[in-house]
């Protein structure tokens, strides 16, 4: 996930002002992208202590969600 903010971030800028234009397609790439990663799904902390309390045979619940 962090490569891909990266380089979407990347062609945004190489891009210059016009690309954060509401009307610019780049400008849903990004708000796509940050709205990904910022979701516990695409967290790798959480699905690792997830995975961790499941090997435990602890109830999946994540105190970090």
């Amino acid at each position: 996930m962090d490569q891909s903010k990266d380089a979407i971030r990347q062609i945004a800028d190489a891009s210059g002002a016009s690309a954060h234009f509401q009307s610019d397609p780049l400008q849903r790439a990004l708000r796509d992208v940050a709205t990904m990663s910022s979701h516990a799904v695409f967290d790798l902390e959480v699905r690792l202590e997830i995975y961790g309390r499941v090997l435990l045979g602890l109830d999946p619940g994540s105190a970090m969600l």
